[in-house]
This record gives structure tokens, C-alpha cells and sequence, in this order.
């Protein structure tokens, strides 16, 4: 019999109320390689979540449930007209062609995170919450590592990688683009 996940649209509210849980999810994903963040990495998530929370105007998500439990979410932002005065977006800029930084600012959806539980990898959960966030975004982006295994999910899906580039914490970056279905 299939699995039957609940998705529910999160606010910024909800991500916040929700954090034990999305702390839950980020570290045995980002304890793996090949992000192999270290403990004290491992442990900042959640002050980086909440500082995106204050930060970013607009922060929703998707989060997908199992019997009441979280299992995958993912979440982010608009982008803004122009990329923030930040070391990763200078990074970001510096390593993609100019006429592809377009398809990153807005009207686009930055997608900050993507996470799925490991017993619940390779149900189409992620596609699911991809498809259901980036509904109705006339583009969409994201960043990943090039080694990590969501590659196949977002190749499968239809994204196309645009660049390359080494972010603000020395951590290889691909970036995903998904143009209007």
C-alpha cells in the first residue's frame, strides 16, 4: 500500500514553531558526505534558520507529514531585484555569466532548503515538494552541492545547472534554475 504524506503550506510562523523538527531533518542529511558539516555546523542550523526568518521577508514553505510527523520540507524566499551585499552572493555573482544572473532575481523563488527524512528518500517526496512550492513561480532556483545525491532529482525534474562557484564557507555550489512549466 503507498504512502500517504499530507503536505501543508508553511508560513514563516510555521517554520519557526517547527524548528525542532526541521533540526531533526538537517542534521543526518548534513552530517553525510558529501556536505560533512562538522558538529558545531551541525548546530548553528538552527540560528541560521532563525536569522533567515528575521532577514528575508516572505519565507514560506512545503512541508510533507506522515502520521502527524515531518518528514520533508523544503522553504525559502522571493529573491529580490538585486542580490544582497552578502559573501555568498558576491561568490554567486562573481562565478555566474551575466546574462543567467536574470533568471535568479526576481520575479523568482529561491529555494534555500530541501530536506527529506532518510526513511523517506526516493518516494518522490522531494519532486512532490519541489512541484508544489515552485507551483505558480514564473522561475525558480536553488544551490546545491555538486556531489550531492539531490542532483538526480533535480536533473529527472527537469532543472538545468547553470554554474558553478566556491561559496562564502568554501563549499562547492551548483545552481539549479527551473524555467515556467
Amino acid at each position: 500500500m503507498p504512502v500517504t504524506y499530507q503536505l501543508h503550506k508553511l508560513s514563516s510562523e510555521d517554520l519557526a514553531n517547527s524548528m525542532d523538527e526541521l533540526v531533526e531533518l538537517y542534521r543526518p542529511a548534513f552530517s553525510e558526505p558529501p556536505w560533512q558539516e562538522t558538529p558545531e555546523e551541525l548546530a548553528r542550523y538552527a540560528d541560521r534558520l532563525s536569522l533567515q526568518l528575521d532577514t528575508y521577508p516572505g519565507i514560506t514553505g512545503v512541508g510533507a507529514k506522515l502520521d502527524g510527523r515531518l518528514v520533508g520540507v523544503v522553504y525559502g524566499w522571493p529573491a529580490m531585484a538585486e542580490f544582497p551585499d552578502t559573501p555568498f552572493y558576491d561568490s554567486l555573482k562573481a562565478a555566474i555569466p551575466a546574462e543567467a544572473r536574470q533568471q535568479l532575481l526576481a520575479p523568482a523563488l529561491e529555494i534555500v532548503q530541501l530536506m527529506v527524512g532518510d526513511a523517506h528518500r526516493g518516494n518522490g517526496i522531494g519532486r512532490l515538494l519541489l512541484e508544489v512550492y515552485t507551483d505558480g513561480w514564473p522561475k525558480a532556483w536553488l544551490c546545491t552541492h555538486p556531489k550531492a545525491p539531490a542532483r538526480r532529482l533535480y536533473d529527472r525534474a527537469g532543472w538545468q545547472a547553470i554554474g558553478e562557484f566556491l561559496s562564502d564557507r568554501d563549499v562547492p555550489r551548483v545552481v539549479y534554475t527551473k524555467a515556467p512549466s
